[in-house]
């Protein structure tokens, strides 16, 4: 089985190759040469189909000879030439050609010939049609990473790009999403599957992981879904910093994911300083002075005023 993916898979033809030279020299051994002939893949195709980047061998195997003969391949009626992804492996009763990580190039139909080895006269041709297929995946519409804000609901779409029907289901965190009720829902739409969170919470946060099967092979593809909550002031406070009451820092308590940013502003407040949490401020002031916390995420913001009286006797503060 393989995992998410739409390009290059890693293939060892090599392994397959020995096994089944290994197999055809005990077969002959046993004396038991059976006239075959089979295309092999990686998925292990019945019908002659292939996905890009499999594994291709064909196999054609001949009964015990009145005449010596040789075997030859052609792909298209024209002969089969050997390079870099084409490997030819014979011995007495099997001739094998391996086609490593296929393309769409390699489609045709490709044919064992055996002929006599004293006049070259063709004895017998045996044909199989290959066809090399866009391999199947499926991935989040979303991506990588999907965010959604609490007690919203939310919509996220896996899509499936296959010339074949895939079973499709949803997993989080490795259990499957089932059913059309509760506040996880899943529908199907033509191209694959949407999964509806309704009145989103912390505990949806998690992976979720699309998965696909043609029957032979599975595909899958994981998105991370965050769950943003709008920010909240939830205090201020007040508190002295030095002796004799000369400096006060002025603090601003949040809540919210992602971490909000806080901004302070007010008459006498230098721009430089806006961004100060806690916001220090000298003891100096005998008036009532407002100071307004503003803080902000992706998903929201909020805002608190305060009255503000310090001196170095002396301070309050009261909320608006």
């Amino acid at each position: 089985m393989r995992g998410s993916h739409c390009g290059p898979q890693d293939n060892d033809a090599s392994v397959l190759v020995m096994m089944i030279f290994l197999m055809s020299v005990f077969s002959a051994a046993r004396g038991y040469i059976v006239e075959t002939y089979a295309v092999i893949a990686s998925r292990s195709p019945r019908d002659g189909k292939v996905y890009i980047d499999d594994i291709v061998i064909f196999s054609c195997r001949r009964t015990n000879e009145i005449q010596p003969a040789v075997a030859y391949w052609k792909k298209d009626g024209v002969v089969l030439i050997l390079n870099t992804r084409v490997h030819f492996h014979t011995n007495y009763s099997k001739s094998i050609v391996v086609i490593e990580a296929a393309r769409k190039e390699d489609s045709g139909m490709y044919a064992c010939v055996t002929a006599q080895m004293s006049n070259g006269t063709q004895l017998a041709s045996y044909e199989k049609r290959l066809r090399v297929r866009d391999r199947p995946c499926v991935f989040w519409q979303v991506g990588n990473v999907s965010a959604a804000l609490q007690h919203k609901n939310i919509t996220i779409r896996c899509n499936s790009v296959s010339i074949t029907t895939l079973s499709l289901a949803v997993f989080k965190d490795g259990f499957r999403v089932r059913g059309r009720r509760g506040r996880r829902r899943i529908t199907h739409n033509p191209t694959g599957l949407d999964l509806k969170i309704l009145n989103v919470r912390s505990s949806d946060a998690g992976r979720y992981t699309c998965w696909g099967s043609d029957g032979v092979e599975t595909f899958n593809s994981s998105t991370w879904l965050t769950v943003n909550r709008p920010p909240t002031i939830t205090n201020i406070t007040i508190t002295p910093t030095s002796v004799e009451n000369r400096q006060w820092a002025l603090l601003c308590e949040t809540e919210g994911k992602p971490k909000p940013t806080v901004k302070w502003k007010s008459k006498k407040l230098p721009t430089i300083l806006q961004y100060e949490n806690p916001l220090l401020l000298d003891g100096d002031h005998d008036e009532d002075i407002n100071y307004t916390c503003i803080v902000k995420n992706a998903a929201g913001r909020d805002s608190r005023t305060v009255t503000l009286f310090t001196s170095k006797t002396k301070h309050y503060m009261v909320s608006n």
